[in-house]
C-alpha cells in the first residue's frame, strides 16, 4: 500500500513539473521573439515588442516625431525580381524605449520589410534625402558607428502596400 501510495505522489509531481515547464514554454515563447540575421548565420533572440507599443501614442495615421541615435549606411535592395538593384540610404538607429523605435522594431518583427535590423539587431530605419538640404545630408552620410549622430525624425502616415525599394516611413526634420 505505502509502495503505490508513493507512485501516485510521484505521478502528481511528475505531472505538476511538466504543466510548470510547458507553461514555462509558451511565456517564453510569448516574451521572446527569434529571427535570422540577414547573411543567416545565426538565431538571435529579441525581445518581444507586441505588448510595449502603446497604439494610441503611435499607429499607422499617427505623425509622431522622436529621436534616433545612430549612423548612416547604405545598402543594396532589388528592384525588381531580376537582378537589377537600387542603393538605399538608411539610419541604423541604437536601441531605445521610445515608442517610435518600438512601433518600427515591431513592424520588422511582424514582417514588414521597409525596414530591418542588422546583425547586432539595430533597427535600420531607411532614409529619404529628398527633402532635406545638402548640408543636412552630408552630415548624415559622414556619421559612423564610432561617430554617431542623433536625428529628429517625423513618422508619417504609411504610404498603402507594395512599397518602393528604398521607402521610408520618416521624414528627416533636423539633427540634434
Amino acid at each position: 500500500m505505502i509502495q503505490k501510495e508513493k507512485i501516485k505522489t510521484i505521478a502528481v509531481i511528475v505531472t505538476i513539473v511538466t504543466l510548470f515547464v510547458i507553461s514555462g514554454y509558451f511565456v517564453l515563447n510569448k516574451l521572446l521573439l527569434t529571427i535570422r540575421s540577414k547573411d543567416g548565420s545565426s538565431t538571435k533572440l529579441v525581445p518581444s515588442l507586441s505588448n510595449q507599443v502603446n497604439v494610441t501614442e503611435v499607429n499607422e495615421n499617427s505623425t509622431t516625431t522622436a529621436m534616433f541615435t545612430g549612423y548612416y549606411t547604405t545598402f543594396q535592395r532589388l528592384l525588381t525580381e531580376g537582378s537589377e538593384s537600387d542603393t538605399c540610404s538608411a539610419f541604423v538607429t541604437y536601441k531605445s524605449e521610445d515608442p517610435l523605435f518600438l512601433y518600427f522594431s515591431k513592424l520588422v518583427q511582424d514582417g514588414n520589410t521597409v525596414n530591418s535590423f542588422d546583425k547586432d539587431n539595430n533597427l535600420i530605419l531607411k532614409i529619404d534625402f529628398d527633402h532635406i538640404a545638402t548640408e543636412t545630408q552630408q552630415k548624415i552620410t559622414t556619421s559612423t558607428k564610432e561617430n554617431p549622430i542623433t536625428l529628429l525624425v517625423q513618422k508619417h502616415a504609411f504610404l498603402g502596400k507594395d512599397a518602393g525599394p528604398c521607402t521610408s516611413f520618416v521624414n528627416i526634420l533636423s539633427i540634434k
